[in-house]
């Protein structure tokens, strides 16, 4: 296997959803039967409309060399022998009438059962009409005789035609059900079969997401889904360098950043140690010499707070989890951060009693200490700090009551070097809340910022529950 395919996916016994495969075989199996359908109708109307067309034109037939065969006046006396001959040659049930009198082939057929219309003395020759009588249905035929008064009637049972055309109705709608079954199963097979390049790519997609970025589609063939395996295989093969690229570029800034903190970390120590000095003799400068050096002494104390974070930021990037993981009670944990900030401000406590978290100790007090002391800077000098035990995970919240935060700086409130407010850039590079994510990401935790209840923002983070 090339390197183009160094990881190729496999599908097999891998649970995919159903459901298109099932509206695809469904649909496969709809058009399958609602074609045969159609072609089951088609056929028996066309097969029914034959068949009594040929029926009625045999009947015509027989009934007009009948009538043939019985030219000029026929005598009363006669006319039963007629038809009785006529019915034992098969020329079906006749029934005669001439004025008053009535004659049958068969006592089965009275008078009531020819149709009144065909009655009419004006009745034409081949006359037709279709009755059920006594159980049974008819087609009838009149053939009045010429130069005579007496009317024949023509009765042939349909009984055979319809129970042939019934037959053929059941062998089609038989063979509808068939058709829609072995359709069912070929539609399945079909869809399975047609969706294991769709189930590949999910597949193939599913594992780039979990970082295996050298998998690669197996390309066969030269149809549509071998050109979308090797568009697929392309892209990868793109996003694979421009990750590689990026996490290149990534190591090579975060050393740099490294570095460059740790490089100013000693004249900045050098500085703050000159600064103390300088401090400490402000009583002996005069006034307008003194405002300069406490505004030096200030700037070289942000300057060694910012080279602190950036040099725990790049201890954070280098990192990928943390191993020192254990229960810690959260209580404890909030009360040891809000003593670091005293006498700065006030923090209020709502936690419930014994809450126990899975968790790096020093990385939470570093979390609770920087969202505590944020809440104290930006808001007024009372923290609130609450929690909310949700199954197997706690979301602690910490409150202020400032000004909160707006919708157009709350998508970026955990970016480095973002200030919500132009006028506090003096109280910090913002690099804290940026700290905290990537803290909280390490420790497996999450944490998000929103509106206050009590007016201001509340940053939220939830932690695992420690299972006994």
């Amino acid at each position: 296997m090339t390197s183009r395919a160094s990881h190729e996916v496999d599908v097999a016994g891998t649970r995919f959803p159903r459901r298109f495969r099932r509206r695809l075989a469904l649909m496969f199996v709809g058009a399958c039967s609602v074609s045969a359908a159609v072609l089951a109708v088609v056929a028996f109307l066309l097969s029914y409309t034959y068949r009594w067309d040929r029926f009625e034109a045999r009947a015509r037939e027989r009934a007009s060399t009948a009538a043939t065969l019985l030219e000029g006046d026929v005598r009363p006396f006669e006319i039963p022998q007629a038809v009785t001959v006529f019915k034992e040659l098969g020329f079906g049930e006749i029934a005669a009438v001439r004025g008053q009198e009535y004659f049958s082939s068969s006592t089965a057929l009275s008078r009531d059962a020819i149709p009144r219309r065909l009655l009419d003395p004006a009745t034409t020759s081949g006359s037709t009409a279709r009755v059920a009588h006594a159980g049974e249905e008819y087609h009838v035929i009149a053939h009045p005789l010429p130069e005579s008064p007496t009317t024949l009637y023509f009765f042939f049972s349909t009984a055979a035609l319809v129970d042939s055309l019934r037959a053929l109705g059941t062998i089609l709608f038989v063979g509808w059900l068939v058709v829609t079954g072995g359709a069912g199963l070929v539609g399945t097979l079909l869809a399975r079969r047609v969706l294991v390049p769709v189930r590949s790519a999910a597949e193939a997609a599913h594992a780039m997401a979990e970082g295996m970025l050298d998998t690669r589609l197996p390309v066969s063939g030269s149809d549509e889904f071998a050109t979308w395996a090797i568009s697929f295989n392309e892209m990868a093969d793109a996003l694979q360098r421009k990750l590689a690229e990026l996490s290149v570029a990534h190591e090579r800034e975060r050393r740099f950043t490294g570095n460059v903190a740790h490089e100013l970390m000693t004249p900045i120590g050098a500085l703050v140690t000159e600064a103390s000095v300088l401090e400490g003799q402000l009583g002996d400068l005069p006034d307008g010499s003194r405002r300069m050096v406490e505004l030096v002494v200030s700037d070289i104390r942000r300057l060694r707070s910012l080279a602190e974070e950036l040099l725990e930021l790049a201890r954070l990037d280098a990192a990928d989890a943390l191993e020192r993981l254990q229960p810690v009670d959260l209580t404890i944990a909030v009360e040891r951060a809000a003593a670091t900030l005293r006498p700065e401000g006030a923090v209020v406590s709502r936690l419930p009693e014994g809450v126990v978290v899975r968790s790096d100790p020093a990385c939470l007090d570093r979390v609770l200490t920087n969202l505590l002391h944020n809440g104290l800077r930006h808001g007024r000098p009372v923290v609130e700090v609450s929690a909310e035990l949700d199954r197997d995970v706690v979301v602690l919240h910490v409150d202020d009551r400032g000004d909160g935060i707006t919708d157009r700086d709350l998508p970026h409130v955990f970016d480095r070097f973002y200030k919500s407010d132009p006028s506090r850039s003096q109280q910090g590079a913002g690099l804290g809340l940026a700290i905290v994510r990537e803290t909280v990401r390490l420790m497996g935790a999450t944490v998000t910022a929103s509106r206050s209840p009590l007016g201001g923002a509340r940053f939220s983070i939830q932690l695992p529950v420690e299972t006994v």
